[in-house]
C-alpha cells in the first residue's frame, strides 16, 4: 500500500499535467466576408489534432445576448435544443473533420444580421478561438464597383471616353460619303442616259438631212 500510493499519485498528476493547458485552437486570423445570401463557413483547428467526436464543443455569438448558441455538439450528436431560434436549420457542423480535430461550420444564406464575431470553443479541453463574420448587404455590393468610365485612377477610361466622339464623328462621315457616293452614281447614270438620248436625237436629224439632200 505505502508503494502504491505515490505512484497512484503521480499518476494522477501526470494525467491532469498533460491536459490542461496542453490543447490550444486557431481560426482564421482575417475577418470572414460574404455576401448577402452566401453560405459561409467557419473553421477552428485543434493543436495537436485530437478526435473531437465524442466531445462536447459549440459555436457562439459574443456579441449577442439572446439565449442559445449558433450550434451545439455534445453526445456525439448535434443538440438543436440549445440553439437560438434564428439559425434554427441554418447550421450544419461536419462530422467527419471532427476526428481529424477540425471543427468546421456551415452557415447557410448568410444575412446581415449574421455579422459579428463568432467563437468556437471545447470546454473539456479550454480550447477555443474567435473569427469575425463580415455580411454585405445586397444593394451595398452592387454599388461598391464604380462604372468604369467613372475611374479616375484608370488612365485607359479618359482615352476611351475621349476617343468614343471621334469614332461617332467618324461614322457620320463615312455614312455622308456613302450617301453622297450613291447620289453621284445616280446622277451619272442618268446623265449617260441622256446624253446617250441626245446623241441619238442627233443623229437621226443628220440621216434623216442626208436622205432629204
Amino acid at each position: 500500500m505505502m508503494l502504491m500510493c505515490p505512484v497512484t499519485l503521480c499518476s494522477v498528476l501526470l494525467f491532469v499535467g498533460t491536459v490542461t493547458g496542453k490543447y490550444s485552437a486557431t481560426c482564421r486570423s482575417q475577418p470572414v466576408s460574404a455576401a448577402e445570401g452566401d453560405d459561409v463557413t467557419l473553421q477552428c483547428l485543434l493543436h495537436p489534432p485530437v478526435n473531437l467526436s465524442a466531445y462536447t464543443l459549440d459555436w457562439s455569438r459574443l456579441d449577442i445576448k439572446e439565449l442559445g448558441e449558433v450550434h451545439v455538439y455534445r453526445s456525439k450528436r448535434d443538440d438543436p435544443t440549445a440553439q437560438m431560434v434564428r439559425y434554427k436549420n441554418r447550421t450544419t457542423l461536419n462530422h467527419e473533420e471532427l476526428s481529424r480535430g477540425i471543427v468546421t461550420l456551415q452557415i447557410s444564406s448568410v444575412q446581415p444580421s449574421d455579422s459579428g464575431p463568432y467563437k468556437c470553443y471545447i470546454p473539456k479541453l479550454k480550447a477555443g478561438c474567435t473569427i469575425n463574420l463580415t455580411v454585405v448587404e445586397e444593394n451595398q455590393q452592387s454599388t461598391t464597383g464604380p462604372p468604369e468610365e467613372d475611374e479616375p485612377n484608370n488612365p485607359n477610361v479618359g482615352n476611351r471616353n475621349a476617343a468614343r466622339p471621334h469614332n461617332v464623328t467618324a461614322a457620320v462621315v463615312t455614312l455622308y460619303v456613302l450617301v453622297v457616293l450613291v447620289l453621284i452614281q445616280i446622277c451619272m447614270k442618268r446623265l449617260r442616259g441622256r446624253t446617250e438620248q441626245h446623241l441619238e436625237t442627233v443623229s437621226d436629224g443628220s440621216e434623216r438631212k442626208i436622205m432629204s439632200v
